[in-house]
């Protein structure tokens, strides 16, 4: 909305058509400059994520582009900040730093790094990106997307069994080293396989303790027998 005032000292402003009721009707151009909001334009979408394994931390650097026509410096660094979300995932953010040597005139580039878990969840993630200026109008672009890729990994410990000097005939036997803990550090459930072999004595080779004699289970007391074949065990 344009209200355009003008004002005469001398005469009133029907007065002066009432004196110039004979001129014809002049153009007037009339400029109105009006605030400018800021723009992010682009954000540089990383490549597809791949996690590091747990317990360990993966930065996902990349560089969003923004553009105030009041020029750059008109832009609240502090401000600039971007999210990764993803449903049922916890929100990754981060504050961004502008790109002194990439800003110029009215654009500037930030840097951002979002720290990832190991345990984030595979699939497509949005991009969120935020910056206000110093005018107080703010810059939103929701538009981006990134994808995480599918991790599987765990770790064993310890990483052997030993049992207990074992009397012929005993049963029972439970191993010294008793839980294994075996540890997700992927971001997906895998499913563990265990297969036995026969145990063959080291100084009487034609001597075995069979596969099937030894048992395993998730809990104590629940073992079931593995026998020469693949068991598998959801984890």
């Amino acid at each position: 909305i344009m209200m355009l005032s003008i004002s005469f000292v001398s005469a009133g402003f029907f007065d002066f058509f009432k004196k110039d009721a004979g001129l014809a009707p002049v153009d007037i151009n009339v400029t109105v400059s009006a605030g400018n909001t800021p723009e992010v334009f682009k954000i540089n979408s990383p490549p597809p994520i791949a996690l590091s394994f747990g317990p360990q931390t993966t930065n996902v650097v990349f560089k969003i582009e923004v553009r105030d026509n009041n020029g750059f410096t008109n832009l609240n660094d502090t401000t600039a900040q971007v999210n990764f979300t993803r449903a049922g995932e916890l929100t990754r953010n981060t504050f961004c730093s502008r790109i002194s040597g990439e800003s110029t005139g009215i654009y500037a580039n930030y840097t951002c790094t979002i720290v990832m878990s190991w345990y984030d969840g595979a699939g497509t993630w949005n991009i969120n990106s935020y910056i206000r200026d110093f005018n107080s109008n703010v810059a939103v672009n929701n538009t981006a997307t990134t994808s995480v890729l599918t991790s599987t990994s765990i770790s064993i410990s310890p990483g052997s069994i030993a049992f207990p000097v074992l009397a012929p005939g005993a049963v029972n036997q439970q191993a010294n080293n008793d839980p294994i803990i075996i540890n997700n550090t992927g971001n997906t459930v895998p499913t563990m396989n265990i297969l036995a072999r026969n145990l063959t004595g080291s100084l009487f080779p034609n001597e075995v303790i069979a596969s099937n004699l030894f048992t395993v289970g998730l809990n104590s007391g629940t073992e079931c027998t593995v026998g020469a074949s693949t068991r598998q065990m959801g984890v």
